[in-house]
């Protein structure tokens, strides 16, 4: 092998998911942030290190000290923790190429995952996401040290990074559990007592901390949670080219098989079949894909990988919270099952060379430069305009609650449209909803910056923030901050 082929083959990896990032980056304070900056505001240092943070019932103590820290060092901005999370991810994925033996297969997967499928990556532009990334890179070590040895040989290393990784977020531990079992069944080791004492005693360890960092967590498997489930899965489906691409990347596990080709066909015909199904009863293509990876491991007994792919595909519906940050751990564990003993088709991609890297950098870099200063390219301006709406929306909240914060209004409570009120007089052109936050996470906000903050202040007025272009009849419009991607956002003062 070159010597540098896993960094130029990382480089080609991480392209599609580095165009998405960076036409984004930065986003500002972003939905749950406000909740943190408001907890944040009315906490002591210590208090939001060791009490839970959110809407989250567990424990989190590294992870967010290290939130902390980054967004105190920014100054009260995003920028410092977006970044980390793009550089751990990077990373990750940098590792999980390097365990590969298949390096050209999932090298290939991943750019079109990290470009097709970048609405699994919400993470990167969260405050919270900085969990994700770093238990992401305890994933990416566990296929590492899954393929370089025995389990026996890195039990203590993967044990205590579990634990440092449970410690920014209780997720690491749940997936080294599974891992472990898969592990046991695999390992050559099945059958020395000892060794399966020692493995079942680290199990018990990881589950005791599991239950200590998620004292509140509950079991709910329900059909509400399977229904959210399979809401997390569909929201990768946003326009027609990525349900064709979930489709043709549910083929490729069972065609990787070294099977005969009847069989193979037979298998394809049946994904095809189920398929259709799915889209006829509009659920997730993702069900397909998973599928066939169950399929495809079953048959080379993988048991290690089918136990991740089983806890990272289903995780959610045991909690209640239904939470997409969840999604990309299955995407890493459906790449590596493709390429996992596809020899064949490794070998005939030898044309992924490094003047291919170049090639894919500079035309990455170039269409981030035009897309960013307004140049229209063909679907691709449509598509990343969407992701700059979002941008602009979180900057455009700021900018209100600014204004707000040093206007005549500031003792009328301030609220974000969302279509539920019951209000009359509301026009509204489109349903679109760009809020960048909910209202619950920004009247704590407020409420930390300004002690008796209250939405219900006695007064029949209210200030509507309104991001889905509409109009309050009969209403003052006081301000407006205008949008060059989003819709221009109006604040009405409305009698109610």
């Amino acid at each position: 092998m070159p010597k540098f082929e896993n960094i130029y083959l990382w480089l080609i990896a991480i392209s599609g998911l580095s165009f998405w990032f960076f036409i984004g980056f930065p986003f500002a304070n972003y939905y749950e942030s406000y909740y943190w900056i408001g907890e944040l505001n009315k906490s002591s240092f210590f208090q939001m290190i060791f009490q839970p943070i959110g809407h989250y019932s567990t424990y989190r103590p590294l992870g967010q000290l290290v939130v902390l820290i980054l967004y105190k060092a920014a100054n009260g901005s995003m920028f410092l923790i977006e970044l980390s999370n793009y550089l751990m991810t990077i990373i990750a994925v940098f590792i999980f190429i390097f365990s590969s033996v298949e390096k050209r297969i999932i090298t290939l997967i991943m750019i079109v995952i990290g470009g097709v499928l970048f609405a699994g990556f919400g993470h990167l532009f969260h405050l919270h996401g900085l969990y994700y990334s770093v238990v992401l890179l305890f994933f990416s070590l566990l296929f590492y040290y899954y393929q370089k040895s025995t389990l026996r040989a890195h039990l203590v290393i993967t044990s205590v990074a579990a634990v440092i990784a449970g410690l920014f977020h209780p997720l690491a531990l749940s997936f080294y559990i599974f891992y472990l079992i898969g592990n046991s069944f695999e390992s050559k080791n099945n059958r020395d007592k000892k060794y399966l004492l020692l493995v079942g005693g680290i199990i018990l360890l990881q589950i005791i901390l599991l239950l200590i960092l998620s004292p509140g967590q509950e079991l709910n498997i329900n059909t509400e949670n399977l229904s959210g489930l399979m809401g997390i899965y569909k929201s990768f489906e946003v326009n027609k080219i990525v349900i064709v691409f979930l489709v043709f990347l549910s083929l490729l596990p069972t065609l990787s098989l070294n099977i005969s080709k009847l069989n193979k066909i037979i298998l394809s015909f049946g994904l095809i079949l189920l398929a259709i199904i799915c889209y006829l009863n509009s659920l997730p293509m993702m069900i397909v894909a998973a599928l066939a990876c169950v399929i495809k491991l079953i048959y080379l007994k993988r048991w290690t990988i089918l136990s991740l792919l089983v806890v990272t595909f289903f995780f959610t519906i045991f909690t209640d919270v239904q939470s997409g940050h969840l999604r990309f751990f299955f995407l890493f564990v459906l790449a590596y099952t493709v390429a996992l003993d596809w020899k064949s088709l490794e070998n005939k991609l030898i044309i992924v060379n490094f003047k291919i890297s170049y090639a894919v950098i500079l035309i990455t870099a170039i269409l981030v430069f035009l897309l960013r200063n307004d140049m229209n390219i063909p679907m691709l301006s449509k598509l990343s305009n969407s992701v700059l709406a979002k941008k602009e929306s979180t900057y455009q909240l700021e900018e209100i609650i600014d204004w707000y914060l040093n206007s005549e209004y500031e003792n009328i409570g301030l609220i974000l449209f969302d279509n539920s009120p019951n209000l009359k007089n509301i026009n509204c052109s489109e349903s679109t909803n760009l809020n960048p936050t909910s209202n619950e996470n920004l009247h704590i906000y407020l409420n930390s910056l300004e002690e008796g903050y209250k939405t219900d202040n006695g007064s029949n007025k209210s200030l509507y923030v309104f991001f889905n272009n509409c109009k309050a009849e009969n209403s003052t419009l006081v301000y407006s901050v205008k949008g060059k991607y989003s819709k221009n956002v109006s604040v009405y003062l409305v009698n109610e």
